[in-house]
């Protein structure tokens, strides 16, 4: 069955002819939405129904100038978009929130901890130095941080985590030496 025909009867109503419909192109599109958004995106899946929805109504309007893959494939591409664009946008709401409670490290410890902390800390690669004394001892927000580096805030987020698991795994290592200046303070 040629693409005027399957359409012609997609728009009659032809069951049959929409699911082939469907199945002759769900595939290809899960390809453009692994494509643009990543494998196992959780967006996947809306993307495809989106497309398939926004589709059928327009279907009457397709002038066969170009494949019905192609013109599908277009509807498909911007609801990717779209999804991308929702996700920046939870990205930087969380990061606002996230800014409300992380305030920088205050310390009221004696100068010989501050010292042995601030050794620990010199002691972390550059990459995992720079944002945690931004980060938690220079109280910058991720914004700022990404910016002056020139990073996504998420990844000043994931820098940031694994400084602090680093930093944990190096003073666990050190406890007793970090519970005595402690305790002399």
């Amino acid at each position: 069955m040629d693409e005027r025909e399957l359409v012609a009867k997609i728009i009659g109503g032809d069951e049959a002819a929409f699911q082939l419909f469907y199945d002759t192109h769900k595939k290809r599109l899960e390809h453009t939405a692994i494509h643009f958004l990543g494998a196992g995106h959780p967006s996947i899946p809306d993307v495809l129904q989106e497309t398939f929805i926004a589709v059928l109504p327009k279907l009457k309007e397709f002038r066969f100038e170009s494949s019905l893959y192609t013109w599908i494939n277009r509807f498909a591409v911007n609801f990717c978009f779209q999804a991308l664009n929702k996700g920046k946008k939870t990205l930087l709401a969380e990061t606002e929130d996230l800014e409300a409670w992380a305030k920088p490290m205050k310390s009221e410890a004696s100068p010989e901890l501050q010292k042995a902390l601030n050794d620990e800390i010199l002691a972390l690669s550059a990459e995992q130095r720079d944002v945690i004394i931004r980060k938690d001892i220079e109280g910058r927000s991720y914004l700022d941080i990404a910016a002056e580096l020139h990073l996504a805030p998420g990844t000043v987020m994931s820098r940031l985590s694994r400084a602090r698991k680093e930093l944990k795994k190096r003073l666990e290592g050190k406890k007793a030496i970090f519970e005595s200046l402690w305790r002399a303070r």
